[in-house]
């Protein structure tokens, strides 16, 4: 575990990485803040751009655009409640109230704040918890994911609305749409009745 946990914190001793991730939270807190922009675009877009580079130094450059444009969000959900990207929705639910009340500065900072203090949590939590839940994780059999999917049915069924017939259908609507598209390990296109452009499935608005 110790080893583990030293292989992940000696690279960010390098001032190279520590620059590129600098660089690509700034440039992802502009583009997380620009509605039309998602973060998960940019991401793919920088993976061409960084094939040649090195392990550390493409994905020190990436998860800082990646968290600053998550973050990002957050600025034009408060201030326009126009969320850049799906993770700050919630966030223009009380920021934007308060910027109409003058305080969008306030808002901002505490967005800032737990942003921040959010991310460092949950590198400590991964950088901790990652071995043992990746080693529980290979001993998943096809039953066990079976068995999980029946699960998360029932309590989409019993917890998501106040009738269970209507939370049964809208996951098993659901499950219908995410199946359209080209099955992962055949290659065969499901119920995409002869249109090549529902090969790629069917993608959520918000991205």
């Amino acid at each position: 575990m110790d080893d583990v946990i030293m292989n992940i914190f000696v690279p960010l001793l390098n001032i190279k990485l520590l620059l590129l991730v600098a660089t690509g939270t700034f440039a992802g807190i502009y583009i997380g803040a620009i509605p039309g922009l998602s973060v998960t675009m940019a991401v793919s877009l920088l993976i061409s751009f960084t094939f040649s580079w090195s392990t550390h130094e493409a994905l020190a450059l990436m998860i800082g655009i990646y968290c600053g444009g998550v973050y990002g969000g957050s600025r034009s959900a408060i201030l326009l409640n126009i969320p850049g990207a799906p993770a700050a929705i919630a966030t223009g639910f009380d920021g934007h109230p308060l910027a109409k009340m003058g305080e969008a500065g306030k808002a901002i900072g505490v967005s800032t704040v737990q942003s921040t203090l959010g991310g460092l949590i949950g590198v400590i939590v991964l950088a901790v918890a990652a071995p043992a839940v990746s080693e529980f994780a290979l001993k998943f059999a096809p039953r066990d994911y079976f068995l999980l999917a029946v699960m998360g049915l029932m309590l989409v069924g019993s917890l998501g609305t106040k009738s269970t017939a209507k939370g049964l259908f809208m996951a098993t609507l659901g499950i219908l749409l995410g199946l359209v598209g080209m099955d992962p390990l055949t290659g065969q296109g499901r119920f995409t009745f002869g249109s090549v452009g529902l090969m790629g499935a069917l993608t959520m608005l918000l991205q």
